[in-house]
């Protein structure tokens, strides 16, 4: 899957942009409006891309695992462009998860903190 240059998924700009109006992130209104537009674009160039990988398997009989989720997608659009927007958002950032997981080797908080001389947590006795 294509990422950002700072290494994150590439729709998460665009979850971070597609704050509601409701929500308290001090981001400027035009700001926002931006980031429901191109996160609507992007939705709609994912959209296309799942077509094009159906065209290309053209063998493909109507239930292929493919053509099946195309029409749930353009069922999706259709019903409410904003909900699939916010499902293709979910669906990249968990692949992007999928792709990156966390190191086992990296110490975690608990020991970060043991390493400093700081406490854990309460002592139990």
């Amino acid at each position: 899957a294509p990422h950002t240059a700072l290494g994150g998924p590439p729709a998460a700009g665009a979850a971070l942009w597609a704050a509601s109006d409701e929500d308290n992130a001090p981001t400027l209104r035009s700001a926002r409006g931006f980031g429901r537009v191109w996160s609507a674009v992007w939705a709609q160039q994912q959209l296309a891309l799942a077509r094009e990988q159906v065209r290309a398997n053209a063998q493909a009989g109507p239930l292929h695992s493919h053509r099946v989720a195309l029409r749930a997608l353009e069922l999706a659009n259709r019903l409410s462009p904003d909900y699939l927007r916010h499902l293709l958002l979910q669906l990249d950032t968990l692949d992007w998860l999928d792709d990156h997981p966390p190191n086992p080797a990296a110490p975690g908080p608990a020991a970060r903190r043991a390493k400093r001389g700081r406490s854990a947590g309460p002592a139990v006795s």
